[in-house]
This record gives structure tokens, sequence and C-alpha cells, in this order.
């Protein structure tokens, strides 16, 4: 039974594709009697409880990869519950299952939250006070004037033509909605 457990990969080597090989460890030495137990070092005991933690972190923290690997790359309002699922998930992980999940992964979650953000502002309200006014108009010509910055992921919202550039058309269509004479 020690030799079971000595042959199994290290801590850092170990990946799920070893779970089998780990719970057989583990089935031999809860098969031992209390007496055979007494006789096994702590540190192969140690070693065989490492190993299973090491697969559970990485189970998690595949299963969260998984699952924001899933989302779209194109955000919608109906995507909303598969990324607050996501995040929930990714939260709920311990520190060491996180360090785990890569700095991709988790900045394609950062991504698609903030493409439901967009998503789910109303059109053309550029200064999201959830509402199109004449607050947004003003704040389109500033912009497109130059005389203030587009904050820093707002291009979609203030593309209102959707027609991926920033220019004159769209401030003339938010007029033109605001005005009523365009749906």
């Amino acid at each position: 039974m020690t030799d079971t457990i000595a042959d199994l990969p290290s801590v850092e080597e170990i990946t799920p594709e070893d779970k089998a090989d780990v719970q057989a460890a583990r089935q031999a030495y809860e098969n031992l009697t209390p007496e055979q137990k007494a006789k096994v070092a702590p540190e192969t005991v140690a070693a065989l409880e490492a190993a299973e933690k090491e697969i559970a972190d990485q189970e998690a923290a595949n299963s969260v990869s998984d699952a924001i690997s899933k989302l779209p790359e194109t955000i919608s309002k109906g995507d909303r519950a598969a990324i607050e699922a996501a995040r929930k998930a990714y939260d709920s992980l311990t520190p060491e299952q996180k360090a785990k999940v890569s700095l991709e992964t988790v900045k394609a979650l950062e991504k698609a939250e903030a493409g439901l953000k967009i998503a789910e502002t109303p059109w053309g309200d550029v200064t999201g006070d959830g509402k199109f006014n004449t607050a947004d108009v003003m704040t389109m010509i500033q912009v497109l004037k130059g005389n203030k910055k587009m904050p820093e992921g707002k291009f979609p919202i203030y593309d209102v033509t959707g027609d991926g550039k920033y220019n004159t058309k769209d401030v003339m269509l938010a007029i033109q909605k605001l005005k009523g004479n365009k749906k």
C-alpha cells in the first residue's frame, strides 16, 4: 500500500488523469486494518491527502474554466444567467483553486461581464443614467468635437449606427431619435 502511494506523481505533477490511481491508493489504505494503518508513515498519508486535494482543486478550476469558455464571444442580454453562474462559480473557488484558472480565462469572464453591461445599456445611453435623453446627445457632441474623451469600453454605445465608426452619422441619428423622427 505504501508503494502504491509512493508511485503516485508528485503534487506538482499530478493531474486529474491520475484520479483513478489516487482513488485506488485511498481504497487500499482504507482496506487496511487499524493496526496496519498505524504502521503507515504519517508523511505517506499526508502525500495521499495532498494528491486528493490537488486533484479536487484542479477539477474545480477546470469546471469553472469550462463554464467560462462556453460563454459566447458576442454577448446579449440573454447571456446574463450564464455569465452570472460563471462568476458565482469562480468566486466560490478557494484561492488555491483560483490560482489554477488561467489569467486569460479570468479576462474572458471580465470581458463577458463588460459585454453584458453594454448589451443591457439602453440605446444611446452614453451617460449611463439608464435612459436615452438630451444629456446623451450633448455628451455625444462633446466627444465628437474632442472636448470630452469617450470612456474606455463604451464605443458600442456611442456607435448608434452600428457601422463600427463613431462620427457625425451617430450624432445625427441620436438627434433624430431624440426628436422622435427615427425609431
